[in-house]
């Protein structure tokens, strides 16, 4: 039994050579993009939290869930709605919704007119 805790150790070392390389690359990946981004590292989560906040409310609205496609992006609190909507009310809706959503100061919507996608239509 000693003799193969050692050789198990090795194997495992030998098999997680891989996942320390990802490891380091997607760390170091990630510290890149937060040096870069002249935001600072608060503003980067809070724009993120933001940013799952609104989809969150968004997809609470069952008619915008099941209608459109937006894709939400928060900058220094500042939201871009991009996607499709079937209507220009729903469209409205859309952007009232984000508006109401704390931490959010603007909303800009930019969508294209149109029914989005259905389920059967992704690729």
């Amino acid at each position: 039994m000693k003799a193969f805790s050692p050789l198990a150790v090795l194997i495992s070392a030998l098999l997680l050579q891989g996942c320390v390389a990802a490891a380091v690359v997607g760390t170091a990946a990630v510290g890149t993009k937060a040096a870069t981004d002249p935001r600072s590292v608060g503003t980067q989560v809070d724009d993120g939290t933001l940013e799952l906040r609104v989809s969150s409310a968004l997809s609470k609205d069952e008619q915008i869930k099941k209608e459109t496609r937006i894709n939400v992006t928060a900058y220094q609190g500042k939201v871009l709605l991009v996607g499709q909507s079937p209507n220009s009310e729903l469209s409205a809706r859309a952007k009232q919704i984000a508006m109401g959503v704390e931490g959010t100061t603007e909303v800009y919507k930019r969508d294209s007119p149109g029914s989005a996608y259905r389920p059967g239509d992704r690729l």
